[in-house]
This record gives structure tokens, sequence and C-alpha cells, in this order.
């Protein structure tokens, strides 16, 4: 598909077509890379989109041995109150 630029102030654009971005599941937001001649476009990536998910999955159950030993170590500041001055 061949596409016109179309100038936007001092840059210059692309519009998109609507059969495009649906296929390519692009929305708001892309990441722009360029690789020699050639402009690529990709959805963004989200690094944390799964952690709710994993920290759900590791939350759940009886706490391990590990974090059983964790928990039986304390120290001064676990015993006392704070006290601001």
């Amino acid at each position: 598909m061949r596409i016109h630029l179309i100038p936007i102030g001092n840059s210059r654009g692309i519009r998109i077509p609507k059969a495009l971005l649906q296929a390519s599941g692009l929305e708001s937001e892309v990441e722009l890379e360029l690789q020699g001649r050639s402009l690529i476009l990709k959805a963004p990536e989200n690094p944390r989109m799964d952690w709710e998910a994993a920290f759900a999955k590791e939350s759940l159950g009886p706490p391990s041995e590990e974090e059983r030993e964790w928990e039986a170590l304390s120290n001064q500041f676990d015993e006392n109150e704070w006290q601001w001055e």
C-alpha cells in the first residue's frame, strides 16, 4: 500500500487506514523504530501488564517455608514502636 506524507507543522505524518489499525491492534500510542531506511510502528510493550495476575498467583495459599523463616526473624525495629522527634 502506498500513501502520501501529510505536512504537520514542520513535520510530516501519515494516515493509517482503519483496516490496518484494527488488524495491527494499534490504539492511541505506538513505538516508532528506525531500521535502515524503514520506520517500524508497533504497539508499545507493557512490561507490567501481567504483574497483577502474577502477584495474585504467588500470594494465594499458605506461606512457603522460606516465608515462614523470614517471619520468624525479628529485630529492634520490629519490637519497638517508632518515635518521631
